[in-house]
């Protein structure tokens, strides 16, 4: 409804934030996409010196655990930053992708010429309305 009090829309203007939107959602994935190969980069890091230490003979084994544990620690300190960043940019992801879907919807209202009928026509509105007249009129 606020949409409705807001006035008609501009077409040019609602493109325009549908393209910045569309940015913003190929810019964050893009972020995305480094955090999750900078993460796995660090898990390959990992594994290669597990498998160094694996090599080594049993006897040295005990001399060197203190720096495989330190080599493993500091990595897997950097790949939880990682995956929360990862999922700070998934919850971005999701909440530009609304915001989008919200301005495509409008952009549809628009070209179906909504925003010059009465409120009560909206189709986007007319099961709201009929289920808010419903819950009035039944007795408490």
């Amino acid at each position: 409804m606020e949409e409705r009090k807001s006035g008609k829309p501009n077409k040019d203007e609602l493109n325009d934030k549908i393209s910045a939107k569309e940015g913003e959602i190929e810019e964050n994935q893009s972020k995305i996409d480094k955090a999750k190969e900078q993460a796995k980069n660090r898990k390959r890091e990992i594994d290669h010196w597990k498998q160094w230490f694996h090599s080594l003979p049993g006897t040295d084994r005990t001399e060197e655990q203190a720096k495989l544990d330190i080599e493993i620690n500091w990595r897997g300190k950097e790949i939880n930053a990682w995956q929360e960043e990862i999922g700070n940019l998934e919850t971005k992801k999701w909440a530009i992708r609304h915001e989008l879907e919200a301005l495509k919807q409008q952009l549809l209202a628009l070209e179906d010429g909504v925003y010059d009928r009465p409120i009560e026509e909206d189709p986007r509105l007319i099961h709201a309305i009929a289920a808010f007249e419903e819950a009035m009129a039944t007795p408490k």
